[in-house]
């Protein structure tokens, strides 16, 4: 059941939810978990994160109904566009943005806000109402804090989980270990330079 929070409530619990995250943490995900509190605590009636991967943006984490809308390309839809650009957008009403790629009927209004660190975009935070307008000035703070949250998280501590999601999607083959030099047989040759067999002569 969502029970509604502030906007400061609501991205504190999402840092809390980054800060305990360790890669032998049980249970889903520290992605998995911000989105299930941005979705919990708000309006929005999903929320998806994604990551860049190559040249798509793939869905990592989610929460709210689901969808078979896993990944988009760069440039393609909002989340794709914003992930190629950096830039958060805000689409007011869906019907009238020839962007946006539809996932679900309900959707009126979609806010993505880049994942980004300085130049670097590490994904997209896609929020969807079945509002229009949904995504005032309030949302915009918002989702801009979780997403700056996420990228250090995923700049720092959270770097195996962009590691992960690159070797799942064949991007990062992982470095073969280090063999360990199997010892060489001793020399047939005694020391001496005697032949095997034949004695030395005083």
């Amino acid at each position: 059941m969502k029970t509604y929070r502030s906007t400061r409530e609501v991205a504190a619990r999402a840092r809390q939810a980054l800060d305990a995250a360790s890669p032998t943490s049980l249970g889903p995900s520290a992605l998995e978990q911000v989105a299930e509190i941005l979705h919990q605590s708000r309006h929005y009636f999903w929320v998806g994160i994604f990551l860049v991967l190559g040249d798509k943006a793939v869905r990592y984490a989610a929460a709210g109904p689901q969808t078979s809308c896993s990944a988009m390309e760069l440039g393609h839809g909002n989340v794709g566009t914003a992930a190629a650009s950096g830039a958060l957008k805000v689409s007011a009403d869906v019907s009238r943005d020839a962007t946006y790629v539809q996932c679900f009927a309900e959707v009126k209004s979609e806010l993505v806000a880049p994942i980004r660190l300085g130049t670097q975009v590490f994904g997209v935070l896609d929020l969807e109402s079945d509002q229009l307008g949904g995504f005032g000035e309030e949302e915009r703070i918002l989702a801009k804090q979780v997403a700056a949250d996420v990228a250090r998280f995923l700049a720092g501590r959270g770097r195996y989980i962009v590691r992960r999601a690159r070797r799942d999607a064949g991007l990062e083959v992982p470095a073969p270990r280090a063999s360990t030099p199997r010892p060489q047989p001793q020399s047939e040759k005694p020391e001496s330079g005697i032949p095997r067999g034949e004695k030395a002569h005083a």
